[in-house]
């Protein structure tokens, strides 16, 4: 980061977007770090490159009528009432038409065009809850609403296709929500409050949302973390998110100050530009947080929620994408019809497949076919493997840091064996050749270490087989090895982080 002397050692407004659109660093939290250093963050910076962002992205979306977004001019329209929250369908009137960028007074059969009603139903999209979609009808015309969006000013505009008859400025309409999608939608959007704050239950405070996105299909929340969440971790936070759906908590939505909202202990995006009257969004006394999107009355709509994936997809941010609802039955009726192929392929019941595979094993009755095919997949696995590395390398990359006379890249991992640790260590040093790595990984309690550097460095010094015996040590382990490749293990997890964090020092040594 840039500290600018000249403003009191203050961030720059594009380091701290920086670390906000790369990192999923929220503001808020970026401000904390940086008093604690003494530092204070440049926010008009930051806002201002916010807005750029917002711009940006505003322009790049298109709609497959013929013309940008960029092109339309909603501005000057009335603010559209939205009753969305209360009903899936309302009688409205047509304030306006564009069609090609062009305002227009009618539109006809096989048309794209934008319509803007006085009141609507549809949900605009926002706070990462997709837009709605729809049908809107009058006595000539019906037309199909493919997305919903609004303006900052509260402009909802219906992107539709005229499918029979002709729509004019002016006509009475029936503007009526796909209620199966949106309850879906809401559904996924209640969910994704109950796994904000089971995430925080389970992993901790420092826990932030850094993004999401809320369809009929999942929840994908994105947050604050340093390192890959444990299978026990994933499954005490799905564990605590059904439980508070069966507890059958009522969801009550109050319009309150901002003020009042902090002092209710809501959680919000605080870098975001609220208004006076904010949305607070509550789960019993489980879940509060600031939300202007759609959503169930009462947990127990939701059913159930299932989590498929925790992922990495930057420096410090994770991802969780969930189901819900008749979206996990649908999920567990594929998983059974997988079993029962898997349990005939095996001339076995679906309730016998391990014990099966254990006397297949056993007994070693496979034939050459099977043994064939059994080459191809341990093939395949390799390669899907080798690609896994070849990403997870890519996305470390950017945590190499330039020291004095080399480059120099610690990190910890969860759950990568030696051989997955050597193969990204690999791929690393074939991009740099003046490159020391110090790796370190639990692997279900069992603590590795690995230490690899490039063989120009070694020439100067710089030995791995030192670097690795330091960290094992340090954890009450041993190890060792060539100066440009050394493997070792330890003992004491608690003491990794601290034995990392001093590897800098012990370089400056050798």
């Amino acid at each position: 980061l840039s500290v600018k002397e000249d403003k009191g050692r203050m961030i720059s407004g594009q380091d701290a977007f920086k670390l906000y659109d790369t990192y999923g660093f929220p503001l808020d939290l970026t401000k904390e770090i940086a008093s604690d250093s003494g530092l204070t963050v440049d926010e008009d910076g930051f806002n201002k490159q916010m807005q750029i962002q917002k711009e940006t992205s505003r322009k790049s979306r298109s709609f497959d009528g013929g013309w940008e977004e960029d092109d339309l001019d909603i501005s000057g329209y009335p603010k559209t009432e939205f009753k969305g929250y209360e009903y899936f369908s309302t009688e409205s009137q047509v304030q306006a038409i564009l069609h090609e960028g062009e305002s227009v007074d009618q539109v006809e059969e096989g048309q794209k065009a934008i319509v803007i009603l006085d009141i609507t139903p549809f949900y605009g999209q926002g706070g990462g809850q997709v837009g709605d979609k729809g049908t809107i009808t009058s006595d000539l015309a019906k037309l199909e609403v493919v997305d919903t969006q609004k303006t900052a000013e509260d402009t909802y505009y219906n992107f539709v296709e005229v499918k029979a008859g002709t729509l004019k400025v002016g006509d009475k309409v029936v503007a009526e929500v796909d209620k199966a999608r949106r309850l879906a939608i809401t559904k996924n959007h209640s969910a994704t409050h109950i796994l904000h704050k089971a995430l925080k239950e389970v992993l901790g405070g420092h826990i932030k949302q850094a993004g999401s996105l809320v369809d009929e299909s999942k929840t994908r929340f994105d947050f604050t973390h340093f390192e890959a969440i444990s299978k026990e971790d994933l499954a005490e936070i799905e564990r605590i998110a059904n439980e508070k759906v069966f507890y059958a908590h009522n969801v009550d939505i109050e319009l309150t100050s901002m003020e009042k909202s902090q002092e209710m202990g809501a959680v919000g995006l605080f870098e975001d530009k609220y208004k006076e009257v904010v949305r607070v969004v509550s789960m019993g006394d489980f879940s509060v947080e600031l939300c202007g999107g759609c959503h169930v009355s009462n947990t127990s709509e939701i059913q159930m929620i299932k989590i498929l994936s925790e992922s990495g997809i930057a420096a410090g941010v994770r991802r969780i994408e969930a189901i819900t609802g008749n979206n996990v039955y649908n999920y567990t009726n594929n998983l059974e019809k997988e079993q029962e192929s898997i349990a005939g392929l095996l001339k076995s019941n679906k309730n016998n497949i391990e014990a099966r595979i254990r006397e297949l094993i056993e007994n070693k009755v496979i034939d050459q076919k099977t043994k064939e095919r059994n080459s191809q997949l341990e093939r395949e696995l390799k390669d899907l493997n080798n690609l896994r590395d070849q990403q997870l390398a890519s996305n470390i990359e950017n945590e190499i840091t330039q020291e004095n006379g080399y480059k120099l890249l610690v990190k910890k991992f969860s759950g990568q064996g030696m051989d997955e640790l050597r193969n990204i260590s690999d791929k690393l040093k074939d991009k740099h050749d003046d490159l020391v790595i110090v790796f370190a990984s639990d692997v279900d309690g069992k603590l590795l270490f690995l230490s690899s550097v490039s063989k120009p460095l070694t020439k100067q010094g710089y030995n791995a087989g030192q670097l690795v015996k330091f960290v094992a040590q340090a954890t009450g382990g041993n190890g060792g090895g060539r100066p440009d490749f050394a493997s070792a293990g330890g003992k004491d997890l608690s003491k990794v982080d601290q034995a990392l964090i001093d590897v800098k020092e012990f370089i400056s040594q050798i």
